[in-house]
């Protein structure tokens, strides 16, 4: 595995993202919701993004830094999870729901990467 190391402002490259498009006609925006990784070789890093587009339309969006780091990528995915679901359960509009919803679909322990 290459080295990977962050920018001049301690931000690193997402290695893997999981995303949540808006299956829209057309739409050329952002997704509802990605989740991305940063493998460095001695940890996993993760962040989390959405972008709700009722209610209060709600976002947020966060960089790969060592801020949020796990020892393996199901341990990052169960935070990340974790991180989004917190954001959701208090929002009651139809991108918030499917959110929750991809969410219970993501498994850490069936997504471990080998």
């Amino acid at each position: 595995m290459a080295t990977i190391t962050p920018n001049e402002h301690g931000v690193y490259p997402a290695t893997e993202s999981l995303t949540l498009p808006r299956e829209q006609k057309g739409w050329r925006g952002c997704p509802i919701a990605e989740i991305e990784f940063c493998n460095t070789g001695e940890q996993w890093l993760w962040a989390t993004a959405f972008q709700l587009m009722q209610g209060d339309c709600h976002g947020r969006s966060a960089p790969l830094t060592m801020h949020r780091a796990a020892p393996t990528r199901a341990d990052a995915l169960a935070l990340a999870i974790a991180d989004l679901r917190s954001a959701m359960e208090r929002k009651d509009s139809r991108d918030a729901n499917a959110i929750l919803e991809w969410l219970t679909s993501l498994n850490p322990a069936q997504m471990e990467m080998f």
